[in-house]
């Protein structure tokens, strides 16, 4: 949010204090400057210099903002005061304090060459409010200079973008080409140096001149970005039909025409490579989950279709051991190397997936059982024999390969043939591992053959209770994380960390069935605690590795009202050697709007120690605009509400629209979560929403393994 200019506590914008030296003989002087200027609210850091030959090198050794030098009779001190303050190159503000009122003193001269000013201490009001201005000013300059910087280097992205564009582009100043890409140029058949200079009306076929001159003076009179079609006439004498846009534009900080003829080239090729990768894995280039299924259910329709078709699930035993001693890189090569396996090994018209963090799905077509039994053999034998990458740190992985035949299981789904050949897989993996396993019915135990709809009995607040304290005491939650992935190009490795817990069975309790006990019981604080703690031990874990990433990390309303909550992070972070710059802390809105003085005093200090907020579930109250003028906020996660039926509901992309436009006003980042669909995405896309998460780009997984590369 932006800062008051008043406000001198951030005097400097990126810093606590004003670094402020003082050129005077007496400590005593510079106690009194101090005071002076504390007592009109400016947060000052003294430094004093007694003799001038100290100022170049302390001005070199330290940042500084603000000079303040005392007079002598003579005026050198001051003038030599400028020269070091020229050769130093810094931005600091120089105000000499000399007790003579005489506007002939001789130092008046220096007003403009490096003088801000010349006060006399003893006036202290006039003193205090000649520093506030500078202040002042000294801010606005040193944020024109970062907006100056920012512009310069996205000049500069334009301009690259621009000569590799596949659009042909130019720009014109009154009527003249002043630059063009490549594109345009061969377009035209013209040199770069040849078409500088050339009249746009020299391109225009003449019979269309007419109609082009009539249209450039429209143009000349309206901001509006117009289109010509027309005939162009290039340097060989052919013509050719083209459409023009022409919009304003700047070049070199003057205001020009941009001329931009998009690529009308057919752009099937372009569509189809998007088509494909939505449908492949980044990570091994083979489909991925949600395509296979597809596949499985086109191919798998009828039974005729399923005759002969068996359905492969192979599992890596230990990848979980590789990725847990030697680390996320390890674990992806060793996916990769097995991903190769499976296609080297299997038959040309094998349909080929990979399906989860550890599983691979293979739809294949065999004479026989035992021929498909023969190939899952071979693939089994083809990791176990394989050397692997840095092997000496961990067990060599294996395989489970579960098999179904589908022409004896009719199935209406194709992810119900996946959970088939997954029972098949699991009973491999309980006798040991690295084995095949064909599947029968008597894998099917009786809780599994309840109707499709049935779900598990409820389980009881008491026994919640009883597992949240338990796993409490004895670290039973399990983390799982889940990308949060930018729509604008940002590449860094967000993740939203998530909690579960371990229930009867195997069984994993969501959140929805144990976070309301917990809060009944006034347990959340802790288990905000416990999640926290371990959440930041994997960051710095990751993060020692090399990898860039950051979480999203939430905290409940008890969490909220807890008043050791912030001196404990502090302590995590120190613990952990960890940054708070890696953390966003996200908090639901309705938590803030029930706890909106603990939330804004949490939040201020969250800044201090360089963590982010997010602020989740937000923009379906007309109290959320009230949220973003109040408390400073660096994103928003939208309600997940937004994305119902998001595709063809025009009133909720209206609804959506209105509130990324909201957020995005006061300068947060917006997150679209719960995104479940490509065409959701689209319409994501086209408002311009930062980032999204949601099944859509993965299931929340134990391993952190996400391609942000490949989204």
């Amino acid at each position: 949010m932006a800062a008051n200019p008043d406000d001198f506590s951030d005097a400097t914008m990126e810093h606590d204090s004003v670094e402020m030296l003082v050129i005077a003989p007496s400590l005593n002087h510079v106690n009194e400057l101090t005071t002076v200027l504390r007592n009109a609210g400016i947060a000052v850091h003294p430094h004093q210099v007694e003799a001038l030959d100290e100022l170049t090198d302390t001005m070199r050794r330290r940042r500084c903002d603000l000079i303040l030098c005392f007079g002598d009779q003579n005026h050198n001190d001051i003038h030599a005061t400028v020269e070091a303050l020229r050769e130093s190159d810094s931005d600091a503000i120089l105000i000499y304090l000399n007790e003579d009122d005489d506007p002939a003193n001789p130092a008046v001269e220096l007003i403009g060459q490096g003088v801000a000013d010349i006060v006399n201490p003893a006036n202290k009001l006039h003193f205090q409010q000649i520093v506030k201005r500078e202040l002042r000013n000294l801010r606005l300059r040193r944020r024109v200079n970062a907006l100056q910087t920012e512009l310069d280097a996205s000049e500069q992205r334009c301009v690259h973008l621009i000569e590799h564009s596949r659009d042909a582009i130019a720009y014109v100043h009154e009527g003249m080409h002043i630059h063009a890409n490549p594109v345009y140029l061969r377009m035209f058949g013209y040199a770069d140096d040849d078409l500088t200079g050339t009249p746009l009306l020299d391109l225009i076929e003449p019979d269309e001149l007419a109609k082009a001159k009539k249209f450039l003076r429209r143009l000349s009179k309206t901001k509006e970005p117009l289109v010509l079609d027309t005939r162009c006439r290039n340097a060989d004498g052919a013509v050719f039909a083209t459409r023009m846009e022409f919009s304003p534009a700047h070049m070199a900080g003057e205001p020009c025409t941009q001329i931009t003829i998009r690529d009308q080239g057919d752009t099937r090729e372009l569509e189809e490579r998007l088509a494909q990768l939505q449908r492949t894995d980044p990570q091994t280039g083979l489909l991925n989950r949600e395509a296979f299924i597809e596949c499985c259910e086109e191919r798998l329709a009828n039974e005729a279709d399923r005759r002969n078709r068996f359905v492969l699930l192979t599992h890596v035993d230990n990848l979980r051991e590789v990725y847990h001693i030697s680390g996320i890189r390890a674990a992806d090569s060793v996916i990769r190397d097995i991903a190769g396996i499976i296609q080297s090994l299997s038959p040309d018209e094998a349909v080929l997936a990979h399906i989860g963090d550890f599983a691979f799905g293979m739809l294949v077509t065999s004479a026989s059982l035992a021929e498909a039994e023969t190939l899952a053999e071979e693939i089994r034998k083809g990791v176990e024999e394989h050397i692997f990458e840095n092997t000496q740190r961990f067990v060599s992985p294996t395989c489970s390969i579960g098999i179904v035949e589908c022409g004896l299981y009719p199935r209406n789904a194709g992810h119900e043939y996946i959970g088939l050949a997954y029972r098949a897989c699991e009973a491999a993996a309980g006798m040991g591992g690295n084995r095949v396993a064909l599947y029968n019915d008597s894998l099917i135990e009786e809780e599994m053959i309840e109707p499709p709809d049935a779900q598990p009995a409820p389980i009881e607040s008491d026994e919640v209770l009883t597992r949240i304290r338990h796993a409490l005491d004895n670290d039973g939650f399990n983390l799982v994380y889940q990308p949060i992935v930018s729509l604008q190009g940002d590449t860094r490795e967000n993740y939203a960390v998530m909690l579960r817990l371990a229930g009867e069975q195997g069984r994993t309790i969501m959140p929805e069935e144990f976070l309301g006990p917990a809060t009944d019981a006034r347990l959340m604080a802790q288990v905000d605690r416990w999640v926290i703690k371990n959440a930041i031990e994997e960051l710095a874990s990751q993060r020692r590795e090399g990898r860039k990433i950051n979480f999203f990390l939430n905290i409940s309303a008890q969490g909220i009202r807890d008043q050791e909550f912030l001196l404990w992070v502090c302590d995590c972070l120190r613990d952990c050697q960890a940054k708070g710059a890696w953390i966003v802390f996200q908090l639901k809105e309705e938590d803030v709007r029930e706890n909106i003085q603990a939330a804004k005093q949490l939040i201020d200090g969250l800044h201090k120690i360089r963590c982010q907020v997010a602020l989740d579930r937000f923009g379906r109250t007309p109290q959320s605009r009230g949220l973003l003028k109040h408390v400073d906020f660096d994103f928003v996660k939208l309600a997940p509400e937004f994305m119902d039926e998001l595709a063809e509901n025009q009133e909720r992309q209206e609804e959506l629209s209105a509130a990324n436009e909201l957020a995005q006003s006061f300068d947060v980042k917006t997150i679209a979560t719960a995104v479940e669909d490509a065409n959701s995405l689209a319409v994501l896309w086209t408002i311009g929403v930062n980032y999204i998460q949601g099944y859509f780009l993965q299931d929340p997984s134990d391993t952190i393994t996400f391609s942000f590369n490949g989204a």
